[in-house]
Formats: C-alpha cells, sequence, structure tokens
C-alpha cells in the first residue's frame, strides 16, 4: 500500500511539473493573441482606448444597435460591448476586464428586459466560462465563477493545473497556439464599433416563443453589482429596454411583475431609464423584425435614430 502511495505522489509531482508551466504559458498566450472575429476575444482585445458611450447587454443590444449612427448623431465616440446570450454576470466580467486593460467609459447603457433576470431560462449558455479562463486568479472574475459554474467546477478549473484547458481543448487548440495564433486577425467589428447587424428582412414567427418568466435572485444581484461596479468606477449607468414585437409582448403572461423588479432597482440605484417598448412606430411594425425579440436592419436604424434622440433629450431636458 505504501508503494501505491509513492507512485500516486510520483505521479501528482510529475503533473505539476509538466502543467503548472503549460497553464502559465497558455494563460500568457491567451491575453496577448486574440480571434477578432469572436466577440468577447474582440473586447479583451481592446487595450488603453478612452470611450464616452458604452452598450453592453445580451444579442438583444449586441445585435440591435448601429453605433455608427449614434456617434455621428451623438457626436461622441461608443462602442458596443454587448454579446450574445450572456446574463448581467457576464457583462459585468467582460467590463472589469476592458477596463482593466487600460480602457476608459464615461458612461455605460445597460440593455434590460424581462429575460435578464431569468437568464437560465433564457439562455443557453448565460455565462461563456470557457472564454474567461486564462483570467481565473483575478479576484473579481474568481467571484463570478463562483457564482455561476458548479463549486467542483471552479475549484478544479482554479487549482488543479492545465485541466481547465483540457475540458475545453476545442477552443484552447495547440496547434493554433504554436502555429502563432488565429487566421482572424481583422475584424468586422471594428467598422460596427461591435455591433452585429442582422441584414434579413423577413420576419421568423417562434412559435415555441416563453410566455411566463421569472426573477432569479443570482440575476437581480449581479445586474446590482455590474451598476455599483460601474459607480465605483466613475460611469454613469443608464438602463434601456430595446424593441419586442408587441402582438408577443401581449401574449406574455407575467411581464409586469418582472419589470417591477427593474422599477424597485431604477428606484434603488436612483438611474434613469429608456423604454422602447412603448414605442408603437418601431413595435407595431413588423417589417422592422427579424423575430420577436430582435430587430432587422431596418429596425436597428430606425432604433439607433429614435435611440439618439431620447439620450440628446434626456442629457438636455430643457
Amino acid at each position: 500500500m505504501e508503494k501505491l502511495y509513492l507512485k500516486i505522489f510520483a505521479l501528482m509531482i510529475i503533473y505539476l511539473i509538466i502543467f503548472y508551466p503549460l497553464q502559465l504559458w497558455v494563460d500568457k498566450h491567451q491575453k496577448g493573441n486574440f480571434d477578432l472575429c469572436d466577440k468577447q476575444e474582440w473586447v479583451l482585445s481592446k487595450q488603453g482606448e478612452s470611450f464616452q458611450d458604452g452598450f453592453i447587454g445580451s444579442s438583444r443590444a449586441f445585435n440591435m444597435l448601429d453605433m455608427n449612427i449614434l456617434s455621428k448623431e451623438l457626436g461622441r465616440k461608443t462602442i458596443n460591448l454587448a454579446t450574445s446570450g450572456s446574463n448581467f454576470s457576464e457583462n459585468l466580467l467582460l467590463l472589469h476586464l476592458f477596463l482593466q486593460n487600460g480602457n476608459q467609459l464615461e458612461r455605460v447603457f445597460i440593455q434590460a428586459d424581462v429575460y435578464g433576470l431569468d437568464s437560465k431560462n433564457s439562455y443557453s449558455y448565460p455565462f461563456h466560462d470557457y472564454v474567461y479562463l486564462p483570467y481565473l486568479g483575478d479576484s473579481l472574475v474568481d467571484q463570478l465563477y463562483k457564482r455561476e459554474v458548479p463549486s467542483y467546477k471552479y475549484l478544479m478549473w482554479r487549482y488543479i493545473p492545465f485541466l481547465k484547458y483540457m475540458e475545453f481543448n476545442d477552443r484552447y487548440s495547440f496547434y493554433k497556439m504554436i502555429r502563432g495564433g488565429y487566421n482572424c486577425t481583422e475584424s468586422e467589428f471594428d467598422g460596427a464599433l461591435g455591433s452585429e447587424i442582422h441584414t434579413d428582412n423577413g420576419f421568423e414567427e417562434n412559435e415555441e416563443a416563453r410566455l411566463k418568466f421569472g426573477v432569479n435572485a443570482t440575476d437581480v444581484k449581479s445586474l446590482v453589482d455590474l451598476i455599483d461596479y460601474c459607480k465605483q468606477n466613475g460611469i454613469e449607468v443608464v438602463l434601456y429596454q430595446a424593441p419586442e414585437y408587441v402582438d408577443y409582448v401581449k401574449r406574455q403572461k407575467n411581464r409586469s411583475e418582472v419589470l417591477e423588479e427593474y422599477q424597485a432597482i431604477l428606484k434603488g440605484e436612483k438611474l434613469k431609464w429608456l423604454d422602447f417598448v412603448g414605442e408603437d412606430s418601431l413595435n407595431t411594425n413588423k417589417l422592422y423584425f427579424k423575430d420577436n425579440t430582435h430587430l432587422n436592419q431596418s429596425g436597428v436604424e430606425a432604433m439607433s435614430k429614435s435611440l439618439a434622440v431620447k439620450i440628446k433629450q434626456m442629457d438636455n431636458p430643457d
């Protein structure tokens, strides 16, 4: 039995000798080599830039804002930090790493809707844990991983060298690393300032669209933490609700109950709220929508112009 223990101990030492320095190398490599066609990595690649307005949220911000229109109409430098199917924890994590890279923001617009407070039921993968593995060890990153992933996974990824990369070896490919990185070194996100707009003008009816929504305490906490984090970093916060097709909104069962939670947060945090669900010219025009919850290219253009007007009225109430 003693020999068995010695063998196990020896294997552990060999594992550490091989994989601990390997993990350090991959961590460093991934923080300096980015797939610029991946939205999260495009944001992580930004360093030392200054922006006046940033927009963050799920695909209802990522795919529904024309940043060039907003920049032109507002006369301000803007960036879209939103990512598809991401919850408020991921929004906070990505914003944190963005600022850690020496970037600056004056104001953040957070896209807030009935889906955001029920992220595990609204999105297929609400916290893209595999993206941020190189940043484990940062106190806020660790805090959000503990919140969003099972404890056993966090502990294994954090304390067993290289295990985190083994689990997602299809993403962290040695072939790509040794070859020198990724083919995608230029990105359409640059010209679109972080947005990706749907060009299909056909409406896709989702027969399985959800009609009842919940309020998850973790999502509420992450939203409040995101707001507080912005305030602590001197960033003004505004919440806004993007358009949804009116027929779908009418069929939703408990929408008002979920929105009451947002109103409580707005009141407690003393924030401004821009609401597009009541914008009849947008929500009632089916030709503006790709599906019940996403605008097409024409809708994005109309919404971005309307948002610019609302922001200017908010900034200059007189």
